[in-house]
């Protein structure tokens, strides 16, 4: 099928927005592109790996109670395990990310009509955020928790029998 001739009015548009695309080129400097480089550490939201050397003790820690707990026969529950540390993990960081929302929503004093509609909107949008994220990291740990479930339940009985043989 050959393709449609565009009208004047798409062909300015285009030239338009190929105009505006040279201008939005990002950061062009040192610290712009320094400042740009840490968009994704605010809050660390998004973050699949741990953050700091904190974050990987922490979640060692986390994991190793889970592993204490749980028992792990083989390297498939092992994964799962370390996949809920990381899921506990998320979840303390949300509660935390929220009290700290709170805190910084009590603390301020807007004097205008519209310091106050702008807090009550950041402040919304924060906490969407917020929940989507505890959503998202509640959803995982139980999924992990649900395949290790499913997972030992389909395990063959010699199996089990062979680990409780174990010294």
């Amino acid at each position: 099928m050959p393709a449609r001739a565009l009208t004047g009015k798409q062909l300015a548009i285009r030239e338009r927005n190929r105009a505006s695309a040279q201008k939005s080129t990002g950061p062009r400097t040192v610290a712009g592109k320094a400042r740009s480089a840490r968009n994704a550490l605010t809050h660390g939201l998004t973050a699949e790996s741990p953050r700091d050397e904190a974050d990987v003790a922490d979640r060692a820690q986390r994991a190793a109670l889970l592993i204490e707990t749980f028992q792990p026969a083989d390297d498939f529950e092992l994964a799962l395990i370390h996949r809920m540390a990381a899921a506990f993990q998320r979840l303390e960081r949300a509660d935390h990310l929220e009290s700290q929302a709170l805190d910084s929503a009590f603390s301020l004093r807007p004097r205008t009509a519209g310091a106050v509609l702008a807090n009550q909107t950041r402040m919304q949008t924060g906490f969407s955020a917020i929940n989507r994220y505890r959503a998202t990291a509640q959803t995982d740990l139980f999924n992990a928790y649900r395949m290790l479930e499913v997972y030992r339940s389909k395990r063959p009985d010699d199996v089990e029998a062979q680990l409780q043989n174990e010294p």
